[in-house]
């Protein structure tokens, strides 16, 4: 019995020094806190996800795009990536791998459709829009990896 109480109270003390959640959405408010131009964080749902994919069969489990104020025209280029960055957050992180390939054989195969910055970390796949330079990513990789 001893052993038991013992057993659950580690438990409960390991549990209380536990490290926040990382989602989506706690780590588009960290990149919003880290780069001056993201103007606004908004969390993807069923009716402003851009790809159709927020609670579907193969699709994320949660999302968020970032508005950049470096892209004026946001709203014209639909929603999404194209604002500026999104990030997209699969049930594993082989789900998010095989989806930034995806997503990179269709910018290779079709060039017409634009090009983004993908980094993966875990079973989050941050996407920054490719009219953005590549200096201007790179803050945006570095504040997602940090």
């Amino acid at each position: 019995m001893r052993m038991l109480i013992g057993a659950a109270l580690l438990l409960m003390v390991s549990g209380c020094g536990s490290s926040p959640q990382v989602t989506a959405a706690t780590t588009a408010a960290a990149i919003k806190a880290a780069v001056p131009q993201v103007q606004q964080v908004v969390a993807l749902n069923g009716r402003n996800d851009p790809n159709h994919l927020l609670g579907r069969n193969n699709g994320y489990v949660a999302g968020a795009v970032m508005k950049d104020s470096r892209i004026v025209k946001c709203n014209g280029r639909g929603f999404g990536s194209t604002c500026g960055a999104m990030i997209e957050q699969w049930p594993t992180a082989n789900d998010a791998k095989v989806r930034m390939d995806y997503i990179v054989r269709l910018e290779k195969s079709m060039p017409i459709l634009g090009s983004e910055y993908d980094t993966l970390r875990g079973d989050l796949l941050l996407r920054v829009d490719g009219h953005l330079s590549p200096t201007q990513a790179a803050v945006y990789r570095a504040a997602f990896l940090s």
